[in-house]
């Protein structure tokens, strides 16, 4: 005989409240929720985006990338999904007061750090906040109560500046002990955002957040490159590995400050001999006065933001203005973020040697700082050798200069 489904009546007072109380919503705020998408014909888009979620959430139970919170959630929408079970969901005190608590991330506290437009004007505390990284490797993930106070180099003196670089550099500020959750702003928003917490307990909403962060505090060890907003982007990415027939752990010889490795998982072939340089150098030539080969050098302090006062800046937009297609009003070319947001068919003019401007802190030196993500050069079937990345990259982000014969 077949099992027929049984669905309780979704109109049933004690259903309803148990939807209250899980989902921490008034009835009216849902009524008005959904009147507001009605009017703006959105109804399709927030449930394709809730699919879309749902579709993630379930590859990463399925492979095994899941935080604690993913499987509560997963759990919950199990037991909303069948509602005849909403009588034992009930009883059992402990497990509604486990899906309504998150322990390890307390509510971020509103502060005022520049003012700079940030990512969204909120006067309440953020939802739904999730730690990021569960790698044990990592510093374990405490709740940061924040403190009302003025940053500077205090702010990070218990961090451990001294760390290997040779892993993702998106988790730098993990193991600096900054945390890097995923939140809403508000109970009906439907984007998530992510936002990292400072070890001092300070928000960072936004790049601008953070640039202006790092200047306070004059931070030697983290730059803008190391942090990501996107919200798809994973730390730890779990790749499909076959057995490794042949491998070598650093092809550059220690030229790189981060390794690159290959691996063969076809056959026992190693890559043919060659030799490994760092920076592209035209062979039979020699420079001896470097600062005669660039148009111009700048002074900024603001690390270099600024195209009205920056020089190098300026060549840029100059060089793109007289292109055929010019440039829109108010679309200033170049990096932003340590990002190429789009193709400059006429070039970037980055800071060079005989400008004056902090090289570290810097955001228009992206090439000449050289590798930087982790790369692997691997075999594939058929055709040959190639490079891939082992770590997600934000859009834009420089990778490595290529040359060979």
């Amino acid at each position: 005989m077949k099992r027929r489904e049984k669905y309780a009546d979704v109109t049933d007072p004690s259903s309803i409240s148990t939807i209250q109380k899980i989902a921490n919503v008034s009835i009216r705020e849902a009524k008005t929720f959904w009147q507001n998408r009605r009017k703006e014909g959105n109804v399709d888009i927030v449930f394709k985006e809730v699919l879309s979620k749902l579709q993630l959430l379930c590859q990463k139970i399925k492979d095994g990338s899941a935080t604690d919170q993913d499987h509560m959630r997963g759990l919950m929408l199990v037991n909303l999904s069948d509602l005849e079970d909403f009588e034992t969901c009930q009883r059992d005190e402990s497990f509604v007061s486990q899906l309504l608590e998150d322990q390890d991330a307390a509510p971020i506290k509103t502060e005022e750090l520049l003012p700079i437009a940030t990512s969204a004007d909120i006067e309440e505390p953020l939802t739904n906040l999730e730690p990021e990284s569960r790698d044990k490797s990592l510093p374990t993930v405490t709740s940061v109560v924040y403190e009302d106070h003025r940053c500077g180099q205090m702010c990070l003196s218990d961090v451990n500046r001294h760390f290997s670089r040779k892993q993702n550099p998106l988790k730098f500020p993990i193991i600096c002990h900054f945390q890097r959750r995923h939140a809403k702003s508000s109970l009906i928003s439907r984007h998530l955002d992510v936002i990292y917490k400072a070890p001092c307990g300070k928000s960072l909403r936004d790049y601008d957040d953070v640039c202006s962060y790092l200047f306070k505090t004059k931070c030697r060890f983290l730059f803008l490159d190391h942090f990501s907003f996107d919200t798809y982007l994973q730390l730890d990415r779990n790749l499909v590995k076959n057995k490794i027939i042949v491998q070598e752990a650093d092809i550059s010889g220690d030229a790189e400050s981060v390794p690159v490795p290959f691996c063969n998982e076809i056959d026992n072939t190693r890559p043919a001999p060659f030799t490994y340089r760092k920076s592209p150098w035209p062979r039979g030539y020699s420079i001896n006065n470097f600062t005669d080969l660039f148009q111009g050098s700048c002074d900024c302090t603001d690390g270099c933001l600024d195209v009205s006062k920056c020089a190098c800046l300026q060549l840029t937009a100059k060089e793109l203005d007289k292109d055929a297609k010019g440039t829109k009003r108010g679309n200033i070319p170049g990096y932003k973020h340590k990002r190429l947001p789009k193709s400059v068919p006429t070039g970037i003019y980055e800071c060079n040697v005989s400008c004056k401007c902090d090289r570290k802190m810097c955001q228009n030196r992206v090439v000449q700082h050289g590798l930087q993500v982790r790369l692997q050069v691997f075999k594939t079937k058929g055709k040959g050798w190639g490079v891939r990345c082992l770590d997600d990259l934000d859009r834009g982000t420089f990778v490595c200069i290529y040359a060979g014969k």
